[in-house]
């Protein structure tokens, strides 16, 4: 799978891990800083459960494109399996735990949100390591993969200017959707 060493890998990993925690931060208030309806994009835009997932799925898509050519990935096909995994994972886990403990306490938290997105990045590098490191699976599944990532990106675009008006959309704070206008 790759022209370095499985340890070099597992590295470049941690390190993606700790570098989008890092990111994730700054990604939480780039288009507060900016005002730049392109930079709603990939920040965002309000309060909801929906933009937050912006805050580590962008930054873990751009490590990933960084890592291929850090890495010098020999496989892209079964890169492409790993990320897309991770990237879902993501979105997943983080939508599926935010309303089940808020769900049950009545009330989110701020702090457990913040330490749930850090773990969500962390998972979803474990995630991507243990899939880089299979074999045989990747050959009947990197197309759709590709195109999963390809949705995943399109979908948060999309429902960052059109978003559906449903509560995992809606700003907990104003109680809009989308761009506040």
């Amino acid at each position: 799978m790759y022209e370095v060493s499985r340890e070099r890998v597992k590295r470049y990993e941690s390190i993606g891990a700790l570098v989008v925690i890092l990111a994730s931060v700054l990604f939480h208030f780039l288009y507060e800083w900016t005002g730049i309806g392109l930079i709603g994009a990939i920040s965002p835009v309000n309060e909801s459960v929906w933009e937050h997932t912006k805050i580590v799925v962008v930054p873990y898509l751009l490590y990933a494109v960084l890592e291929f050519f850090l890495l010098k990935i020999r496989d892209f096909r079964q890169f492409v399996v790993a990320k897309a995994a991770g990237a879902w994972s993501i979105v997943l886990f983080m939508i599926s735990f935010f309303y089940t403990y808020s769900g049950i306490f009545g009330e989110n938290f701020l702090i457990v949100d913040i330490l749930s997105a850090f773990a969500w990045a962390i998972l979803a590098f474990v995630i991507s390591f243990r899939i880089m490191n299979r074999s045989g699976f990747v050959e009947k599944h990197w197309i759709w993969s590709a195109g999963a990532i390809l949705l995943l990106l399109v979908l948060l675009i999309v429902f960052t200017y059109t978003p559906p008006h449903i509560p995992l959309f809606q700003d907990s704070v104003t109680g809009g959707y989308g761009i506040p206008g």
